[in-house]
This record gives structure tokens, C-alpha cells and sequence, in this order.
């Protein structure tokens, strides 16, 4: 599924933003991602920590990560990087910690990235049709091209 925000595609070099939790979902973007990023792109993978319960983007009742699990988070970020090179690809990795959709927002306003790439997880109330969270506010609340790959 693509949503064109206002951004227009940039010439050349592309910088893409990769929202990336090691999900089921978030590999099925990674594979997408390695598709059709050429190698002078660059790919940014950006896991992002829920900060607090009920924090919009975060499922009910999750307790922000500790220090077992960020350690965790960070060798499967670093696997996922290690993936994209062993492609030919350039890669990068941030990992950040707050509201996951506006993190994803303002990080690819910072890099100036010319699309946003995520998974699709399906866990709205509403049911399969519909996006969930975190992709219907990331491609709500972005200026920028916004890929959500089901």
C-alpha cells in the first residue's frame, strides 16, 4: 500500500527510512526495502522504544524496555543493518526511544528522507481492512511518501 504525502522524490542519491522492530511485519518490509533501494541509497533503520505506557503508538499495557532488552533491540537492529549491506546496499541504524509514530515523522523530516517504509502489524481495533496505528498516524501526520508493505 503507498500513501503520496507532499514530498516530491528527490533525483540521484535516496535516503529511505526503515521503521524496523523485528517484527514478522517489519522483516517483510526489510525484504521490500532491499527490492528497491539501488545500492548508492541509503537505508536508515530506526527502532523506536515505546517511552511510556499510553503513549500513543504503544499497545495497552507495555512497559518500556530494560536494559536486557535494549541490549536485545540493538543486536537484532545491527543483524537487520548487517542485512542490508550483505545486499550491496548502505545502511544505517538509530535507535531512539518515545512516541513511535512521531519519532518516525520527525527523524525522516531530519534526514530529509525521500520514503518512509513500514510494516503493517494489523492490530486495529477495527479490524484486517484497516491500518494500524503507528502506520495510519505515520502516513497521517508525514510530509513525506510513506510505504506501508502488508
Amino acid at each position: 500500500m503507498f500513501y503520496q504525502s507532499r514530498a516530491p522524490m528527490r533525483e540521484g542519491l535516496g535516503t529511505y527510512l526503515l521503521a524496523y522492530d523485528d517484527s514478522d511485519s517489519a522483516q517483510k518490509a526489510l525484504r521490500r526495502t532491499i527490492e528497491l533501494v539501488n545500492p548508492r541509497d541509503l537505508v536508515v533503520l530506526l527502532w523506536v522504544i515505546p517511552s511510556q505506557r499510553g503513549n500513543p503508538g504503544t499497545l495497552p499495557g507495555l512497559a518500556p524496555e530494560g536494559p536486557a532488552e535494549r541490549a536485545a533491540s540493538v543486536e537484532r537492529l545491527n543483524d537487520a543493518v548487517g542485512a542490508v549491506k550483505r545486499e550491496g546496499r548502505q545502511a544505517a541504524a538509530l535507535l531512539l526511544e518515545g512516541d513511535v509514530a512521531k519519532i518516525i515523522c520527525d527523524t525522516a523530516d531530519q534526514l530529509e528522507a525521500d520514503l518512509i517504509i513500514l510494516g503493517h502489524k494489523g492490530v486495529s481495533r477495527i479490524g484486517p481492512l484497516a491500518l494500524g496505528s503507528v502506520a495510519d498516524r505515520v502516513a497521517h501526520l508525514s510530509n513525506r511518501r510513506v510505504l506501508i508493505v502488508r
